[in-house]
């Protein structure tokens, strides 16, 4: 998730992921990979959801709807994208 975030940043502000990361000759890196502290910040911000992304799960009057539940397993999904998986 973090490499799709990268590639998305790195696309908005014009550049081409797979161009080279640096004008050094010798790079061996791709220039998406310059982002990858951006995709973290990203995700980072993700990590509280907000109610009403909380509330679109159930709705707001539902009977059902279980709050910490959906709140718990937003958290480790993000976790888990910030963890490579």
């Amino acid at each position: 998730m973090e490499e799709k975030i990268a590639r998305a940043i790195c696309k908005a502000d014009g550049i081409n992921p797979e161009w080279a990361g640096s004008v050094d000759p010798d790079c061996t890196y791709d220039a998406w990979e310059n982002y990858i502290p951006h995709a973290r910040a990203a995700l980072s911000s993700l990590k509280n959801p907000t109610d009403d992304m909380i509330d679109s799960v159930y709705g707001k009057n539902d009977v059902l709807r279980e709050r910490d539940i959906v709140e718990r397993d937003f958290k480790i999904m993000i976790q888990a994208a910030e963890e490579g998986k």
